[in-house]
Protein backbone atom coordinates (compact mmCIF):
# COMPACT_ATOMS: atom_id res chain seq x y z
CA UNK A 1 0.00 0.00 0.00
CA UNK A 2 1.62 3.31 -0.80
CA UNK A 3 2.08 5.76 1.99
CA UNK A 4 0.12 9.05 1.45
CA UNK A 5 1.79 12.06 0.44
CA UNK A 6 3.52 14.60 2.83
CA UNK A 7 1.61 17.65 3.48
CA UNK A 8 2.99 20.71 2.09
CA UNK A 9 4.37 23.22 4.69
CA UNK A 10 2.07 25.92 5.35
CA UNK A 11 2.20 29.28 5.74
CA UNK A 12 -0.37 30.91 7.75
CA UNK A 13 -0.97 34.74 6.79
CA UNK A 14 -3.12 37.26 8.98
CA UNK A 15 -5.51 38.81 6.84
CA UNK A 16 -7.46 41.54 8.68
CA UNK A 17 -9.79 42.58 5.90
CA UNK A 18 -8.27 46.14 4.96
CA UNK A 19 -6.84 46.74 1.93
CA UNK A 20 -3.08 47.68 3.27
CA UNK A 21 -3.14 43.64 4.42
CA UNK A 22 -2.42 43.35 0.58
CA UNK A 23 1.25 44.04 0.88
CA UNK A 24 1.68 41.60 3.71
CA UNK A 25 -0.39 39.11 1.68
CA UNK A 26 2.52 40.01 -1.65
CA UNK A 27 5.34 39.78 0.68
CA UNK A 28 4.15 36.30 1.80
CA UNK A 29 3.25 34.94 -1.41
CA UNK A 30 6.69 35.62 -2.81
CA UNK A 31 8.27 33.71 0.27
CA UNK A 32 6.05 30.83 -0.14
CA UNK A 33 6.77 30.39 -4.05
CA UNK A 34 10.36 30.99 -3.50
CA UNK A 35 10.15 28.23 -1.79
CA UNK A 36 7.84 26.04 -3.79
CA UNK A 37 5.36 22.99 -2.84
CA UNK A 38 3.65 25.58 0.26
CA UNK A 39 0.09 26.41 1.14
CA UNK A 40 -1.00 29.44 2.45
CA UNK A 41 -3.83 29.99 4.55
CA UNK A 42 -5.58 32.95 4.19
CA UNK A 43 -7.13 33.73 8.24
CA UNK A 44 -9.41 36.50 9.35
CA UNK A 45 -10.85 37.18 12.58
CA UNK A 46 -14.46 38.60 12.19
CA UNK A 47 -14.58 40.70 15.63
CA UNK A 48 -17.36 42.79 16.34
CA UNK A 49 -15.87 45.55 14.49
CA UNK A 50 -17.07 49.53 15.81
CA UNK A 51 -21.01 50.17 15.26
CA UNK A 52 -21.53 53.15 12.80
CA UNK A 53 -23.51 55.90 13.74
CA UNK A 54 -26.70 55.10 11.06
CA UNK A 55 -26.80 51.26 12.26
CA UNK A 56 -27.50 51.17 15.53
CA UNK A 57 -31.20 49.40 15.37
CA UNK A 58 -28.67 46.54 13.54
CA UNK A 59 -28.14 43.41 16.37
CA UNK A 60 -24.64 41.71 16.96
CA UNK A 61 -24.93 39.13 14.75
CA UNK A 62 -26.03 40.96 11.55
CA UNK A 63 -23.10 43.50 12.34
CA UNK A 64 -20.72 40.62 12.31
CA UNK A 65 -22.38 39.42 8.90
CA UNK A 66 -21.96 42.88 7.39
CA UNK A 67 -18.37 42.68 8.62
CA UNK A 68 -17.38 39.00 7.42
CA UNK A 69 -19.08 40.47 4.01
CA UNK A 70 -17.24 43.03 3.86
CA UNK A 71 -13.86 41.19 4.69
CA UNK A 72 -14.57 38.30 1.98
CA UNK A 73 -15.07 40.67 -0.71
CA UNK A 74 -11.19 41.93 0.15
CA UNK A 75 -9.62 38.65 1.28
CA UNK A 76 -11.28 37.33 -2.66
CA UNK A 77 -8.71 39.91 -4.07
CA UNK A 78 -5.88 38.73 -1.75
CA UNK A 79 -6.64 34.99 -3.08
CA UNK A 80 -5.85 36.47 -6.43
CA UNK A 81 -2.01 37.18 -5.53
CA UNK A 82 -1.77 33.44 -4.13
CA UNK A 83 -3.20 32.21 -7.57
CA UNK A 84 -1.12 34.42 -9.66
CA UNK A 85 1.99 32.57 -7.41
CA UNK A 86 0.66 29.28 -8.37
CA UNK A 87 0.27 28.71 -4.79
CA UNK A 88 -2.77 26.51 -3.24
CA UNK A 89 -4.44 28.70 -0.48
CA UNK A 90 -7.19 27.83 2.36
CA UNK A 91 -9.64 31.39 3.30
CA UNK A 92 -10.53 31.14 6.89
CA UNK A 93 -12.69 32.83 8.84
CA UNK A 94 -13.40 32.92 12.32
CA UNK A 95 -15.71 35.17 14.91
CA UNK A 96 -13.19 35.77 17.63
CA UNK A 97 -10.85 37.64 18.51
CA UNK A 98 -7.75 38.07 16.29
CA UNK A 99 -4.57 37.35 17.81
CA UNK A 100 -6.18 34.07 19.15
CA UNK A 101 -7.36 33.70 16.33
CA UNK A 102 -3.86 33.28 14.27
CA UNK A 103 -2.49 31.58 17.07
CA UNK A 104 -5.08 28.44 17.41
CA UNK A 105 -5.19 27.97 13.95
CA UNK A 106 -1.39 28.32 13.02
CA UNK A 107 -1.06 25.53 15.97
CA UNK A 108 -3.62 23.60 15.10
CA UNK A 109 -2.77 22.85 11.57
CA UNK A 110 1.20 22.75 12.12
CA UNK A 111 2.21 25.93 11.00
CA UNK A 112 5.96 26.50 9.88
CA UNK A 113 5.69 30.48 9.31
CA UNK A 114 3.20 32.70 10.65
CA UNK A 115 3.01 36.14 9.10
CA UNK A 116 1.34 39.59 9.82
CA UNK A 117 0.98 42.83 9.27
CA UNK A 118 2.33 46.05 11.31
CA UNK A 119 -0.36 47.42 13.29
CA UNK A 120 -2.19 49.82 11.20
CA UNK A 121 -2.97 52.17 14.29
CA UNK A 122 0.81 53.79 14.09
CA UNK A 123 2.88 53.32 11.57
CA UNK A 124 6.39 54.16 13.67
CA UNK A 125 5.21 51.79 16.23
CA UNK A 126 4.67 48.28 17.03
CA UNK A 127 2.21 48.55 20.26
CA UNK A 128 2.68 45.27 23.19
CA UNK A 129 -1.14 45.32 23.11
CA UNK A 130 -1.56 44.72 19.26
CA UNK A 131 -2.60 41.95 17.13
CA UNK A 132 1.34 41.67 15.63
CA UNK A 133 2.24 42.08 19.35
CA UNK A 134 0.52 39.49 20.49
CA UNK A 135 0.79 37.08 18.33
CA UNK A 136 5.25 37.55 18.11
CA UNK A 137 4.51 36.89 21.91
CA UNK A 138 2.29 34.14 21.91
CA UNK A 139 2.65 32.18 18.84
CA UNK A 140 4.57 28.72 19.08
CA UNK A 141 5.86 28.67 14.95
CA UNK A 142 8.30 31.18 14.21
CA UNK A 143 6.17 34.67 13.21
CA UNK A 144 7.24 37.69 10.24
CA UNK A 145 6.04 41.30 10.88
CA UNK A 146 5.88 43.14 8.02
CA UNK A 147 7.36 46.04 8.62
CA UNK A 148 8.96 49.45 6.46
CA UNK A 149 7.96 50.82 2.89
CA UNK A 150 8.11 48.30 0.05
CA UNK A 151 9.83 45.50 1.80
CA UNK A 152 11.73 43.39 -0.44
CA UNK A 153 10.34 39.27 -0.63
CA UNK A 154 12.00 36.96 -0.63
CA UNK A 155 14.18 38.82 1.44
CA UNK A 156 17.85 39.01 -0.18
CA UNK A 157 20.06 39.53 2.57
CA UNK A 158 18.75 38.67 6.27
CA UNK A 159 20.50 40.20 9.60
CA UNK A 160 20.48 37.40 12.20
CA UNK A 161 20.48 37.81 16.00
CA UNK A 162 23.27 34.90 16.63
CA UNK A 163 24.16 33.86 20.04
CA UNK A 164 23.54 29.99 19.90
CA UNK A 165 20.38 30.19 22.20
CA UNK A 166 18.00 27.59 21.24
CA UNK A 167 15.69 30.49 20.24
CA UNK A 168 18.53 32.57 17.99
CA UNK A 169 19.10 28.63 16.29
CA UNK A 170 15.51 28.14 15.30
CA UNK A 171 15.15 31.75 13.81
CA UNK A 172 18.40 30.51 11.62
CA UNK A 173 16.60 27.35 10.87
CA UNK A 174 13.45 29.26 10.26
CA UNK A 175 15.75 31.21 7.40
CA UNK A 176 17.50 28.50 6.19
CA UNK A 177 13.95 26.72 5.43
CA UNK A 178 12.18 29.56 4.10
CA UNK A 179 14.56 31.71 2.53
CA UNK A 180 16.86 29.56 1.25
CA UNK A 181 18.51 31.81 -1.29
CA UNK A 182 19.17 34.56 1.33
CA UNK A 183 22.59 35.30 2.24
CA UNK A 184 22.81 35.76 5.93
CA UNK A 185 25.01 38.11 8.25
CA UNK A 186 24.95 36.70 11.22
CA UNK A 187 26.18 38.58 14.31
CA UNK A 188 27.37 37.55 17.75
CA UNK A 189 27.98 40.45 20.73
CA UNK A 190 31.81 40.45 21.40
CA UNK A 191 32.87 38.44 24.79
CA UNK A 192 36.39 37.51 26.21
CA UNK A 193 36.86 34.49 24.03
CA UNK A 194 34.79 35.61 20.58
CA UNK A 195 36.70 33.80 18.27
CA UNK A 196 36.31 30.45 19.60
CA UNK A 197 32.66 31.12 20.15
CA UNK A 198 32.35 32.14 16.65
CA UNK A 199 33.68 28.60 15.81
CA UNK A 200 30.72 26.97 17.73
CA UNK A 201 28.43 29.35 17.09
CA UNK A 202 29.12 28.32 12.96
CA UNK A 203 28.74 24.73 13.65
CA UNK A 204 25.97 25.16 15.69
CA UNK A 205 24.21 27.67 12.86
CA UNK A 206 25.24 25.16 10.02
CA UNK A 207 23.75 21.92 11.67
CA UNK A 208 20.54 24.26 12.25
CA UNK A 209 20.84 24.45 7.99
CA UNK A 210 22.75 27.53 7.34
CA UNK A 211 25.70 26.36 4.80
CA UNK A 212 28.30 28.19 5.94
CA UNK A 213 28.77 29.59 2.26
CA UNK A 214 25.75 31.80 2.70
CA UNK A 215 26.56 33.31 6.04
CA UNK A 216 29.19 36.12 6.69
CA UNK A 217 29.84 36.10 10.53
CA UNK A 218 30.41 39.29 12.37
CA UNK A 219 31.80 40.10 16.02
CA UNK A 220 30.10 43.12 17.32
CA UNK A 221 30.09 45.33 20.75
CA UNK A 222 27.65 47.69 22.22
CA UNK A 223 23.86 47.32 23.46
CA UNK A 224 22.24 44.55 21.00
CA UNK A 225 19.39 46.34 19.73
CA UNK A 226 21.31 49.35 18.72
CA UNK A 227 23.58 47.28 16.91
CA UNK A 228 21.16 45.62 15.17
CA UNK A 229 19.32 48.38 14.13
CA UNK A 230 22.09 50.45 13.04
CA UNK A 231 22.92 47.65 10.52
CA UNK A 232 19.36 47.39 9.31
CA UNK A 233 19.43 50.95 8.91
CA UNK A 234 23.17 51.49 7.49
CA UNK A 235 23.27 48.21 5.38
CA UNK A 236 21.09 46.16 2.66
CA UNK A 237 19.16 44.08 4.91
CA UNK A 238 15.60 42.71 4.14
CA UNK A 239 14.64 41.31 7.43
CA UNK A 240 16.08 41.01 10.65
CA UNK A 241 15.81 37.66 12.60
CA UNK A 242 16.29 36.91 15.88
CA UNK A 243 15.35 34.77 18.95
CA UNK A 244 12.64 35.78 21.53
CA UNK A 245 14.79 34.87 23.93
CA UNK A 246 18.76 34.82 24.61
CA UNK A 247 21.36 34.28 26.78
CA UNK A 248 24.88 35.42 27.19
CA UNK A 249 25.05 38.78 25.69
CA UNK A 250 21.61 38.65 24.47
CA UNK A 251 19.67 38.52 28.08
CA UNK A 252 18.42 41.39 26.86
CA UNK A 253 16.63 39.99 24.30
CA UNK A 254 13.06 39.46 25.50
CA UNK A 255 9.66 41.00 24.47
CA UNK A 256 10.08 44.41 25.77
CA UNK A 257 13.94 43.90 25.40
CA UNK A 258 15.37 43.56 22.02
CA UNK A 259 12.99 41.73 19.77
CA UNK A 260 10.21 44.11 21.66
CA UNK A 261 12.57 47.43 19.99
CA UNK A 262 13.10 45.53 16.62
CA UNK A 263 9.12 44.95 16.12
CA UNK A 264 8.86 48.90 16.61
CA UNK A 265 11.76 50.16 14.67
CA UNK A 266 13.18 48.02 12.34
CA UNK A 267 12.95 49.58 8.59
CA UNK A 268 12.28 45.91 7.17
CA UNK A 269 10.43 43.09 7.98
CA UNK A 270 11.44 40.91 11.49
CA UNK A 271 11.34 37.40 12.20
CA UNK A 272 10.80 36.70 15.71
CA UNK A 273 11.31 32.42 16.61
CA UNK A 274 10.64 30.88 20.41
Amino acid sequence: MTAPAPAPPLLVVGHDGSLAAAGVVAWAAAVAAARGGVRVDLVHAAALPPIPRHDFDLDVSALLDLHEKEARGVIADAVRILDAHGLPSRVVVRRWLAAETLIEHARAEGAGLLVVGQHSGRASRLLLGSTSGEVARDAEAPVVVVRGTDPVSPPRRVLLAADGSPPSLRAAACVAAWMPRAEVLAVHLRTSDAATELGELASRLAAAGLEPGRIEMRVSEGAAAQTLLAIAESEPIDLVAAGRRGHAGWREQVLGGVAEKLLQLAPCPVLVAH
